[in-house]
């Protein structure tokens, strides 16, 4: 059975989410040494990055978050990438290409891995320099966007009718995040008010 995120990202045309990949991607990012809040940010990040896990960064080169190629260990010259003008890095395994991420988000001046919000988390990669010419405040959008979309979206295989609950109602959104900590934490974080709404079949 597809994973439910599969299913809504096909119907509604935003990009799949593969679930190998979703699966695989936060245990790699454990392994890598990633925890609270900057293991949800990541993972944002990464989907964001990667067009919901579906570009070819992502498939082809285990590299969902556009790491450029700089002959860092455990990486090759990948895809090229036709916006930035240079070359991603290819890993052999989600688990390399998370250590790099893990590596690059801890560097100065910016230090990304300490960030206690997501608004932190942009403003150490605009520090960094890892969303290249995009404006902080155009980054953050996204991010937020993103991870609302992650946040809200009703499990589709359980009861694809059913209308997503507030979570004082301690059903529906509320059980599937329970169940998903990270959506609980981003959620916390300064988000906003998640968007309630109906999906159907």
């Amino acid at each position: 059975m597809a994973h439910w995120l599969d299913t809504y990202y096909s119907r509604g045309g935003v990009g799949a989410i593969q679930s190998p990949m979703y699966d695989a991607l936060w245990a790699a990012l454990q392994g890598a040494g990633f925890d609270g809040n900057p293991l949800q940010y990541a993972f944002v990040l990464c989907y964001m990055e990667s067009g919901g896990f579906a570009n070819t960064l992502a498939k082809k080169d285990n590299n969902p978050g556009s790491i450029t190629f700089v002959n860092q260990p455990g990486a090759t010259k990948g895809s090229y990438m036709a916006a930035n003008k240079t070359y991603a890095a290819h890993f052999n395994s989600l688990a390399d290409f998370a250590r790099d991420l893990h590596r690059i988000l801890s560097l100065p001046p910016g230090h990304p891995i300490q960030a206690v919000n997501l608004k932190d988390f942009v403003h150490g990669l605009k520090l960094n320099k890892y969303m290249g010419k995009e404006s902080e405040a155009s980054y953050m959008k996204k991010m937020q966007a993103t991870a609302q979309r992650l946040a809200i979206v009703q499990d589709l295989q359980t009861d694809a009718d059913q209308k997503v609950v507030m979570p004082s109602s301690g059903g529906g959104l509320f059980a599937w995040m329970k169940s998903h900590p990270i959506w609980t934490g981003v959620g916390a974080a300064g988000l906003g008010v998640l968007v309630v709404k109906n999906v159907s079949k």
